[in-house]
């Protein structure tokens, strides 16, 4: 399905279930049983800031049940309605933990949502939203001996500006994420989200966004997905709905989705 990652005052949605019981009167009364349970450690982020996903499950999942990140806007209940929009996800290998993930670059409205299981048959069993807004844009002052020139347009470079997210190549066809922080003698500077850093030229950045369905064709040149955070030098070989067959620089194949590519 997918491959492999929100809040100041602490938001906690919970599942209830209803019952009926007795009391000693002989009348009824409501009894409640608490099914699921999501908590998030803020509830709004900055894009690109890491947030903590707190769940426990009364239910019993599939080894393949999963917590995925969707916006906020598709529809509740249907695991593959779910499944074809999610930015991020993590399956759950235990009823009880915990997952941090990092927030969409786009702004928005967003939730974290359980399905039962990774098929056409799951079903929604929890969600909790939060929010995410725009990460401030470095303007940096330029000063002269003459006169002070402030900034107050991001320095952009052949589309690229200060404060973007990206992948950078930092070895061969083998692309990291990271952050444009500043300008450097080769091109700009990029602080990798595992602390390493490099000068990159332009030719060495990709912008750090989802492409949309009708930019990606048979034959787009992309970096894809394999292992972990890296991407790889990709062509596009088929498109079967929301799965896309590409062939990796190295020559081995596989399946992704949308939000496991970015265009070359």
């Amino acid at each position: 399905m997918k491959k492999n990652i929100l809040f100041g005052s602490l938001a906690i949605f919970s599942i209830l279930f209803v019952g009926a019981g007795c009391n000693l009167f002989g009348g009824e009364e409501e009894v409640s049983v608490q099914k699921s349970f999501m908590s998030t450690d803020k509830t709004s982020v900055v894009s690109g800031e890491e947030i903590l996903v707190t769940y426990s499950i009364a239910e019993e999942i599939a080894d393949d049940a999963w917590l995925g990140l969707v916006p906020s806007e598709t529809a509740h209940g249907s695991e593959e309605i779910g499944d074809a929009v999610d930015t991020d996800y993590e399956y759950l290998e235990m009823k009880d933990g915990s997952f941090s993930f990092t927030a969409p670059d786009l702004p928005g409205e967003y939730d974290f949502r359980i399905y039962s299981s990774d098929t056409e048959n799951g079903v929604e069993l929890a969600s909790i939203s939060f929010t995410v807004t725009p990460r401030e844009v470095i303007t940096p002052v330029l000063e002269t001996t003459s006169t002070e020139l402030n900034i107050t347009e991001p320095i952009i470079l052949d589309g690229f500006f200060i404060g973007n997210r990206v992948y950078a190549e930092w070895s061969d066809s083998t692309w990291y994420p990271g952050l444009i922080d500043s300008v450097c003698d080769g091109g700009l500077h990029v602080a990798f989200d595992d602390g390493d850093e490099m000068c990159a030229s332009i030719s060495e950045l990709v912008i750090d966004t989802t492409p949309g369905s009708a930019s990606i064709n048979v034959g787009t040149m992309v970096i894809a997905e394999w292992i972990g955070t890296a991407f790889y030098d990709a062509e596009v070989k088929s498109i079967d709905a929301n799965n896309y067959h590409v062939e990796y620089y190295d020559g081995m194949e596989g399946d992704v989705t949308l939000n496991q590519m970015r265009i070359r």
